[in-house]
């Protein structure tokens, strides 16, 4: 008889060793299979446990994830295997296209015929494209991406519609805004180039913060975001995973706090967190970047029954600079 696991796909990256370390800490006996293929993740952020199976390979290698499956009764999948930098996307279609759209159709195409029964897919706001400044968005708006990124992950969104009714299984898609901070000790062992992590580096190397655009129609010019900590997100999977499972349905979230901030707000924060005066190097807008997205994450909280922890703007700061070695 096989062992029960739950399934993380880029379970090594930042979303992934931190979902990792949370249902760990609720019940130490679950068994977790992780698949990464180290592209971005580290397996230094995994957490020490006998409980933790780690398979190094891609998702579309059919012959490490039939191995999964043969060894372990795998029920829940936690879909978080991505390429993620929408800045980037455009430039970089046919790799973006290729991680992200067909690996992870190959993958559900292949895993079906194991039975599973539970996905939660990491979405992401990308979706919806550009917003007039302080709409919040509902998971009903229209999805009008306006990057690669955005649009891959739209097209995954329709294909497990689609491919979950055929083959029987639940879904639930939760469409990130912009994840920071950091717990379980986890480390970043690279910078990215979302704000909080370049202006971490700034703040680090005592160098000036680069802002990317400031003529959007905004407040003061610079895009305007909503930010939620990693811990908040890491228990919208957990819960949104037991309500799919529960409830024997599938569903959309947003998941964000609702409060929108401009880039020239969140650097001169950090200035005021860190006690600094670092300058500010204004450049052109990268392609792709929309001028504002803010979540409306009522359904969330309704339907999940969800509060926000973290929802503190300085502790969101401090804790993401905490994410790097200094």
């Amino acid at each position: 008889m096989k062992n029960k696991a739950i399934l993380i796909t880029g379970g090594a990256g930042y979303i992934g060793s931190h979902l990792a370390h949370q249902l760990l800490k609720k019940n130490s006996k679950t068994i977790l299979v992780i698949i990464d293929n180290l592209s971005t993740g580290s397996l230094k952020n995994l957490p020490k446990s006998k409980n933790i199976i780690f398979i190094k390979s891609c998702i579309s290698n059919f012959k490490s994830v039939k191995k999964i499956f043969q060894k372990f009764d795998i029920k829940d999948i936690y879909h978080l295997a991505s390429s993620i930098k929408a800045s980037e996307s455009n430039k970089k279609s046919y790799f973006y296209c290729k991680n992200n759209i067909s690996h992870s159709m190959s993958f559900l195409n292949y895993v079906k015929d194991f039975k599973f029964e539970n996905l939660v897919f990491s979405s992401s706001a990308a979706v919806y494209g550009n917003t007039t400044n302080n709409y919040k968005i509902l998971e009903i708006n229209k999805c009008m991406p306006i990057n690669i990124y955005g649009s891959n992950k739209k097209i995954m969104e329709n294909f497990i519609m689609d491919h979950s009714r055929i083959f029987n299984y639940r879904y639930c898609f939760l469409r990130y805004f912009n994840i920071v901070g950091s717990n379980f000790n986890i480390k970043r062992y690279n910078f990215n180039q979302s704000l909080f992590d370049l202006n971490s580096k700034a703040i680090i190397n005592q160098s000036r913060y680069n802002i990317y655009g400031s003529s959007f129609l905004t407040k003061d010019g610079t895009a305007v975001r909503d930010y939620i900590h990693i811990s908040d997100i890491v228990d919208i999977h957990i819960k949104a995973m037991r309500y799919i499972k529960n409830n024997k349905v599938s569903d959309i979230f947003n998941c964000g706090y609702g409060n929108g901030f401009t880039v020239l707000e969140i650097c001169n924060q950090f200035n005021k967190v860190f006690k600094k005066d670092l300058k500010i190097n204004f450049l052109n807008p990268r392609e792709g970047d929309p001028g504002c997205v803010i979540a409306n994450a009522n359904k969330l909280k309704k339907k999940l029954d969800w509060k926000p922890k973290f929802d503190n703007l300085n502790s969101m700061i401090m804790s993401h600079f905490n994410l790097y070695d200094k």
